[in-house]
């Protein structure tokens, strides 16, 4: 793997910048709540008396 990424700063298709370090715990901690949000989308999708107590409508779509 190491040469296939080695292969991509040769081609400058890929670039390292001392900036993204400082990048990488927000997008981890923006996935992270990201996936929380779409656990929570998914137990509500199996909950029909929940979806009943937000006044969801029956055709909504979580998908999105």
């Amino acid at each position: 793997m190491k040469k296939d990424i080695n292969w991509f700063i040769k081609k400058e298709l890929l670039k390292e910048t001392p900036f993204i370090r400082r990048l990488t715990q927000r997008f981890l901690d923006k996935a992270r709540n990201n996936l929380v949000t779409m656990s929570i989308l998914s137990d509500l999708y199996d909950n029909d008396e929940a979806k009943k107590v937000l006044s969801i409508p029956e055709d909504y779509d979580s998908s999105e």
